[in-house]
Parts: structure tokens; sequence; C-alpha cells
């Protein structure tokens, strides 16, 4: 979703979901998870941007299952 957010500011994303472990088992230092990899000279547009779609995305309230 974050990439698409990006996308639809004008500004080029790229999700990065760590296939490369899965080449190189092995690496000094691994990492787990997704990456969403930015234009360095478009990094702090993005890092507003999507602060200011966090801010005005509410978390969803899970329902009460118990009654």
């Amino acid at each position: 979703m974050a990439q698409s957010v990006l996308e639809g500011e004008g500004i080029h994303a790229v999700v990065d979901d760590m296939i490369l472990n899965s080449v190189l088992p092995f690496q000094i230092a691994p990492q787990e998870g997704v990456k969403l990899l930015v234009e360095e000279s478009e990094f702090a547009r993005a890092a507003q941007v999507l602060a200011e779609w966090d801010a005005s995305s509410p978390l969803e309230e899970s329902e009460d299952v118990d009654g």
C-alpha cells in the first residue's frame, strides 16, 4: 500500500522482499522483512508523504468477539 501511495505522488518506489536471501542464504548480516526503496533525492519527500498517509489512516477497531 505504501508503494501505491508514493507512486500516486509521483515518487518511484520499489518493494524489496529479500528474495536475495534465497539466492545468497549465507550473508554476513542477514536481515528479514520487506523494504520500500526510494531514490535518495526523494527520501525526505517520501517520508513526509508516508507520515501524512499514516496519520490520516486510522487503525480499524476490532469488534469485541466475546460479547
